[in-house]
């Protein structure tokens, strides 16, 4: 849909609303129960399926008459759609009809403070939901939910917003109803878990991915037959790096790490380097202790560092976007204002004033959009600019952190080449 500026285009239109508006009794405010009887009709309602929340709620709206209803139809007469608001605009619902009188939508929306979330649900034409998408106000969880025509599930998603990417379980079913598929990806994106089943529910794959230094490496592997037997199976030691020195027990050192290595149960006093393929050996505890407290100094401070690059960053990117915030609120402020004189005239009969409101109208959509765009995009270069200025601070600090660990591991330890397990 476009935008419409011609004067002799908008006032056709305005006086096709307003011959609608006045024959459906739509002229004053807080009538539509009284005045539009018929605008009760939906699909809802057929013995397919119980009524909707969004019908349940609009039929109450109607008989109340409280905040706005506006009804649109096909040209025989059937309801294309109703759409109602509170008086001040921080409530909606929506519903979306076929030319057959189906339900086809429902939303049911809360103002979040810079745009309108909440419950969406799509529907089959035999009223069975096809599609339910539910967004928190405050944008932080996300379900999504599809079936099949006969109302057997066919994806669930729960996702929660985590490091600016939601994450969380995605599940896909069979047309019978048994689970086809898991995902599972952790909330802090350390590991991903798959798992694929057979049309009789029996396990057919499993696999869990870590992350290990920035990357991820399949630390299991199954795979099974279609009565559930393992048929292959793999677990594979990617343990990562870690901040701290590792624990002694018995004169024996366990798990010994380092920046290039992948961790390694060696024995005593031993690491080992398998990407350059040495062996460290340590010739004392005192060679020991000495390497272990570079690296928890080296540790320390890379945790300084990424703590105040972090909060930079955070303190960046909330005051970007509470300018953002404030730059749509003023916008979708001033539209209402012109909105309020629009439909002031509409409801007093006011032919005249209400021609020039309803060019005002559209300009005002115009303006308000086109800022409201900007401060999208001023506030993306900003918050993009701070994520890069982070990204690049904590990964000089790794990379130094790193250069301190080896340099420590050479210096206190006995290098042997090559590496013999």
């Amino acid at each position: 849909t476009g935008t419409i500026t011609d004067p002799e285009q908008l006032e056709k239109i305005f006086e096709l609303e307003f011959k609608w508006a006045e024959k459906k009794g739509l002229l004053k405010p807080n009538n539509a129960a009284a005045q539009a009887p018929e605008a009760t009709q939906s699909a809802a309602q057929s013995p397919k399926a119980e009524k909707s929340v969004a019908t349940q709620m609009i039929e109450e709206f109607e008989r109340t008459g409280k905040g706005r209803l506006k009804v649109e139809t096909y040209p025989d007469g059937t309801i294309k759609s109703k759409k109602w608001q509170d008086e001040n605009d921080k409530n909606r619902v929506i519903q979306e009809f076929d030319e057959k009188g189906n339900l086809k939508t429902d939303r049911i929306l809360k103002y979040g403070g810079s745009t309108f979330r909440g419950e969406n649900i799509d529907y089959y034409p035999n009223g069975q939901i096809k599609k339910r998408y539910v967004q928190a106000v405050d944008d932080k969880t996300r379900v999504i939910e599809e079936y099949y025509e006969d109302g057997t599930p066919k994806t669930k998603q729960n996702l929660t917003l985590s490091g600016g990417t939601y994450r969380g379980e995605t599940i896909d079913y069979y047309p019978n109803g048994q689970i086809m598929k898991k995902y599972n990806q952790a909330i802090d994106d350390k590991t991903r878990t798959t798992e694929e089943f057979h049309e009789n529910g029996k396990p057919k794959f499993k696999q869990v991915l870590t992350l290990v230094n920035g990357e991820y490496k399949e630390t299991t592997h199954i795979e099974y037959d279609k009565n559930g037997n393992v048929i292959k199976e793999a677990h594979i030691d990617n343990t990562p790096v870690v901040d701290t020195p590792p624990r002694r027990g018995s004169s024996v050192v366990d798990n010994i790490l380092f920046s290039s290595g992948t961790l390694k149960k060696i024995g005593h006093l031993k690491a080992v380097d398998e990407i350059e393929n040495v062996t460290y050996i340590f010739p004392s505890e005192a060679a020991y202790t000495g390497y272990a407290k570079v690296l928890k100094q080296a540790n320390e401070t890379y945790d300084k560092i990424c703590a105040f690059a972090e909060a930079e960053y955070d303190e960046i990117c909330a005051a970007a976007e509470a300018e953002y915030d404030e730059i749509c609120a003023a916008a979708e402020a001033e539209y209402d204002e012109i909105c309020k004189i629009y439909n002031a005239a509409v409801a007093n009969g006011e032919v005249e004033v209400a021609k020039k409101a309803k060019q005002e109208e559209y300009q005002a959509y115009k303006d308000k959009n086109a800022k409201t765009y900007q401060a999208y995009k001023d506030r993306n270069v900003k918050t993009y600019q701070a994520y890069k200025d982070r990204n690049v601070k904590t990964y000089q600090a790794w990379k130094d952190k790193n250069q301190l660990c080896r340099d420590a591991i050479i210096a206190f330890g006995i290098s042997v080449h090559p590496y013999k397990p």
